[in-house]
């Protein structure tokens, strides 16, 4: 007598989207590259925000997880975060440059390291190494990530003191500078990035051919400013664009410092 045999990947919907929301983090994010059906419902689980603290030592990562209030300590042998500054993640997997302006993706989980092109000669045309700390920060290099876990896809962006813009997709041979951006914050979705200028604007980048485009008759917000006007004694600290699944497809927002220990957030 044969028994019918059923792969994971038919699961009732319910049940598999029940299962993926009850395992702790780690696992979700392992589970979710099973096959493309569990990534799928993955994307829909609702799951508590929990965000995690990451510390880099000099070659290993300490993570806290505070829904078990523990620290889990990786080593990550063969790299050195001694002079390395986290700019962007997505999901967990970081974007890291270093103090030679090498720049690499790191899953904190599985260790897996995938190394981009190096970008010294295109910022400076030299062989050149500076301070990461001093150098990088997050008004002068906004940055973003995003990642299909599913299928190994990715595109990184970062900028440097507003004058550079550059971007890279999984495949490409070398980054793609984009001049004149004056990028404060960037998002990322559906080959689109959304930037926010020093000047208070919104520009769209169309990143889905061989060159970067800008796209001007899409935007729907093309002549609107978003400027954020302070009260005495506030200072805006940081300005940030985020992609919307509704409305005009993105939102900008404001961080306020009010007081030495009160910050407001207006959207």
């Amino acid at each position: 007598m044969s028994r019918a045999r059923y792969g994971w990947s038919k699961l009732c919907t319910d049940l598999l989207r029940s299962i993926l929301e009850s395992l702790h983090p780690k696992d979700f994010h392992r589970a979710r590259t099973v096959c493309s059906s569990w990534y799928s419902v993955s994307t829909t689980c609702t799951r508590r925000l929990c965000p995690w603290r990451i510390l880099l030592r000099k070659s290993s990562t300490l993570l806290y997880d505070p829904e078990q209030d523990k620290t889990i300590e990786t080593e990550h042998p063969g790299t050195d975060f001694s002079n390395s500054c986290v700019v962007a993640s997505c999901s967990n997997w970081l974007l890291i440059i270093d103090s030679y302006l090498d720049l690499y993706l790191l899953n904190v989980f599985t260790c897996e390291r995938i190394n981009l092109p190096s970008m010294k000669s295109l910022l400076f045309g030299q062989v050149i190494t500076f301070n990461v700390r001093s150098s990088l920060t997050s008004s002068s290099t906004p940055a973003c990530l995003w990642m299909n876990e599913r299928t190994g896809d990715y595109v990184a962006a970062w900028s440097y003191k507003e004058h550079y813009l550059f971007l890279y997709k999984k495949g490409d041979a070398t980054w793609r500078n984009h001049k004149g951006a004056r990028c404060r914050s960037m998002a990322y979705k559906d080959n689109k990035l959304y930037v926010y200028t020093s000047d208070g604007y919104i520009k769209i980048l169309d990143l889905s051919g061989d060159s970067v485009k800008e796209i001007v008759e899409g935007n729907p917000c093309p002549n609107h400013r978003f400027q954020f006007f302070s009260q005495l004694g506030e200072h805006v600290w940081r300005t940030k664009v985020a992609v919307n699944e509704l409305r005009r497809g993105f939102d900008c927002s404001e961080l306020k410092r009010v007081t030495r220990e009160t910050f407001v957030l207006r959207l």
